[in-house]
């Protein structure tokens, strides 16, 4: 409860909280400001695979990972996030500004985002393969860059609720074919 990081950090698994929890975590009023160069990175929890609530917690910063997210990178099972916000850049294939791939049975409730997500399967707050998840009372600010991309949930996604969110901004593909 109520912990701080700003520590840039390069590592598989990484969060800027907590890298990776087994089971049965509550993290709340944590706050992670700096950068993550890793595989399933999340600014506040890297990888959660079972029954963990994050709470009130904050990420400013950037991400540059694969299945990454604002707070949680991968958020496998029964996962609860709630009243949280991202705040940067996150580029990587399954990106989130609040979790970034495959949450089952997760409820994500009255989080925000601000700033930029770039990358395959893509979305302002859930990034892809995800089943059964709640996704509600939510809000994205900021351009979703990506193929596959969601404003608020982007590929893969079954059996999602989406309720009273909204996004704003940009949602596309990157396509830099006609650059020179």
């Amino acid at each position: 409860n109520d912990c701080y990081c700003s520590e840039d950090i390069i590592d598989v698994d990484s969060g800027g909280i907590v890298g990776y929890s087994a089971t049965n975590c509550t993290i709340t009023s944590c706050r992670y400001y700096g950068n993550i160069n890793a595989n399933s990175a999340g600014g506040i929890l890297g990888s959660n695979p079972v029954n963990c609530s994050v709470t009130s917690c904050l990420t400013v910063g950037n991400l540059n990972a694969n299945r990454s997210g604002g707070i949680v990178g991968s958020n496998d099972t029964s996962g609860y996030i709630y009243k949280c916000t991202f705040e940067g850049t996150i580029l990587g294939t399954s990106c989130g500004g609040i979790v970034g791939y495959r949450a089952t049975n997760t409820v994500i409730k009255d989080c925000s985002i601000t700033g930029t997500i770039g990358g395959y399967g893509s979305a302002g707050i859930l990034g892809s393969s995800s089943n059964n998840c709640n996704v509600s009372v939510c809000y994205s600010n900021g351009d979703i860059l990506s193929n596959r991309a969601g404003g608020i949930v982007g590929s893969g996604a079954l059996f999602c609720t989406i309720d009273s969110c909204y996004s704003m901004g940009s949602v596309g593909s990157i396509d830099t074919s006609y650059v020179e």
